[in-house]
């Protein structure tokens, strides 16, 4: 139950992020699975997920997230 392992995220960001469709950088920059560029084209996946690769989140003020936690989580995802 470590505090620094959970993010905030709305439900549509959190599924994608359980999925590893999305991840983090080491600067909390979203980046965006290879699956979702190489196979979803759609209007709503561009304006949802490739339009927010780079844009870093919004940390709270303690707990911020384990970097080590986001390398494992990228290394699962195709990133």
């Amino acid at each position: 139950l470590d505090p620094s392992n959970g993010l905030y995220l709305s439900a549509t960001y959190d599924a994608a992020f359980d999925k590893h469709l999305i991840s983090l950088d080491d600067d909390y920059r979203i980046i965006v699975s290879k699956v979702i560029k190489d196979h979803y084209t759609n209007e709503s996946v561009t304006e949802y997920f490739i339009k927010k690769e780079g844009h870093r989140i919004n940390l709270p003020s303690s707990y911020q997230p384990n970097k080590q936690y986001l390398a494992k989580h990228r290394n699962i995802g195709e990133f």
